[in-house]
Parts: C-alpha cells; sequence; structure tokens
C-alpha cells in the first residue's frame, strides 16, 4: 500500500518482505522497475489530489518494486543507519522515541523502526527518488519498519 500525503512527497510504502534463503542477484533492473513505478504514481489522480492536498492511497502500487527486496538488506542498511556519525536509524513507539541497547532490541518492544535518507543505502530506492527527480526536484527516502501486530 502507497500512502501520499498533501505538504511534500512523502511515500509510506508497506509489504511483508520475506526472508530470502540465500542472496541471488536482482532479477529485474532497479531503474526500469523504479520508472514504471514512477509512471503509476504520476498520474492526473495523484495531481489533482495534491492541488486538493487531501491524501492518496494506491493499493499495491510497490509491489513491483519490493519483489526482490529481501530483509537481509533491510537490515544491513539499518545497521549502517545506527553508526553513530550517521544516527539515521531511530526507533519510536507509541509517537515517542524508544530508546534500548540498540533499535532491535527496541523492535521487540513493538517501536517501529525509521532509517531515515534510505535512498543513501537502498540502491534500489536511490533509483526511484531519481526516477520521481524530473517531477519534484529532489525526493528524499524513508525507510519504516513496523513491528506486527499481535
Amino acid at each position: 500500500e502507497l500512502l501520499l500525503s498533501k505538504r511534500m512527497l512523502s511515500c509510506c510504502s508497506t509489504a511483508k518482505i520475506s526472508t530470502p534463503k540465500s542472496r541471488k542477484p536482482m532479477e529485474t533492473d532497479p531503474d526500469s522497475s523504479a520508472k514504471s513505478f514512477a509512471q503509476e504514481l504520476l498520474t492526473s489522480n495523484f495531481w489533482q489530489s495534491r492541488r486538493e492536498k487531501r491524501p492518496l492511497y494506491l493499493d499495491g502500487a510497490a509491489k513491483g518494486l519490493l519483489a526482490n527486496v529481501g530483509m537481509d538488506e533491510v537490515i544491513e542498511a539499518l545497521c549502517k543507519g545506527t553508526r553513530s556519525q550517521l544516527c539515521s536509524t531511530s526507533a519510536h513507539r507509541r509517537g515517542e522515541p524508544h530508546t534500548r541497547e540498540n533499535v532491535f532490541m527496541a523492535y521487540l518492544d513493538q517501536a517501529t523502526l525509521s532509517l531515515t535518507g534510505a535512498e543513501h543505502y537502498l540502491p534500489w530506492l536511490l533509483a526511484v527518488c531519481k526516477a520521481l527527480e524530473t517531477a519534484f526536484g529532489f525526493v528524499s527516502a524513508r525507510l519504516l519498519v513496523d513491528p506486527e501486530d499481535g
């Protein structure tokens, strides 16, 4: 699912990402997947929702992008973001910062993990940002990992 907010292009994509048994090369070109996503997104309905300053919900718009993304890649990016000089990874629970020994312990406490500037760590996400640059000038990404309900 994809939700776009009214102020800036703010993408919140959620999908179940299964952990791969072994790391395999991407089956699709990240640039072509990103361009397809941008074409699917930037419709007249999208631009009308922006003019009206209302959110737009696009069910399944990011599925093609996430088809070859494994949880190992996401965890590696979150780990890189925890380095002290970067501080890109954070954990929040019920709207408040949730600090523990590490972000993964916070996740086990049902905190949402956030990676700001995720395009710096995930090449396929950088391709998405670049595909959207022609429409917006500058696009940045934030990766959110929500704990499962339960």
